[in-house]
């Protein structure tokens, strides 16, 4: 297992979930109903284990005083934005069982607060100055369209597919798929091993490849197969980023 484990798990998880919640927000009228409680839930529960993830990192409880020493720091910085999300993620949970749907403005508050994550996460790694690998502008994309692409796929598993969203979803993963590429070219010419990163990029690109194709927009089995195959390139590309940059 790498050191960086639970910085594998915590970008990985939160960045499904922010993407999720980002695809929700601008397709609100679909996975609505009598379970619309289950998708904030299920984002929920993403966001949280991210999140304890991420403290199991620091080694010993004691530290945790003593990184909110310094609130501007990116990891104190995460935390905030995370909780803040599943802040918002509780309330869609209840408002959602209550009224059977999804409430328009919680979801936006909750998409808005997943991009603000998503970019805080880049920054963290985009300032590892002391890491080649790591400090580099595609770790930009990396991070943020990486997570789109993966969370527009599995937020199909609780929607009901349009033909615009299977668009969005396969140009969605297209950009997760190209950032990928980028940032596997970036540790090839920093003499770091990107195997596990092109493999991920393979993976977003047949998830990409599936999501464009005709026919899919009202199949779910098929969609779920993209989901699941979208969910392995960001775990396989994330795993590949921490495990050949071990700070």
């Amino acid at each position: 297992m790498i050191s960086e484990f639970p910085l594998f798990a915590f970008t990985t998880l939160t960045g499904l979930g922010a993407g999720a919640l980002v695809a929700s927000a601008a397709f609100p009228e679909r996975g609505e109903g009598k379970r619309a409680w289950l998708f904030p839930l299920v984002m929920l529960v993403l966001m949280g284990v991210g999140a304890l993830a991420s403290v199991t990192h620091l080694g010993r409880p004691q530290y945790m005083v003593y990184m909110l020493s310094n609130p501007t720091s990116s990891l104190v910085m995460e935390g905030i934005f995370a909780g803040l999300t599943c802040v918002a993620l509780i309330v869609d949970v209840v408002m959602a069982a209550k009224s059977a749907a999804a409430n328009r403005v919680v979801r936006i508050v909750a998409a808005a607060l997943a991009v603000v994550l998503m970019c805080v996460q880049a920054y963290a790694y985009a300032g590892s100055y002391g890491n080649a690998a790591w400090a580099a502008a595609s770790v930009w994309p990396f991070f943020v369209l990486g997570s789109l692409g993966c969370g527009f796929a599995l937020w199909t598993l609780f929607a009901q597919v349009s033909d615009d969203f299977a668009k969005a979803c396969g140009v969605a993963l297209v950009l997760a798929c190209a950032a990928f590429a980028w940032e596997a070219a970036t540790f090839a010419s920093a003499g770091v091993d990107a195997v596990l990163v092109i493999a991920g990029a393979a993976l977003a690109a047949v998830a990409a490849a599936c999501a464009l194709a005709k026919g899919f927009a009202n199949a779910k089995l098929p969609w779920a197969a993209v989901a699941v195959v979208a969910v392995v390139a960001l775990a396989v590309a994330r795993f590949g980023f921490f495990a050949a940059s071990i700070l």
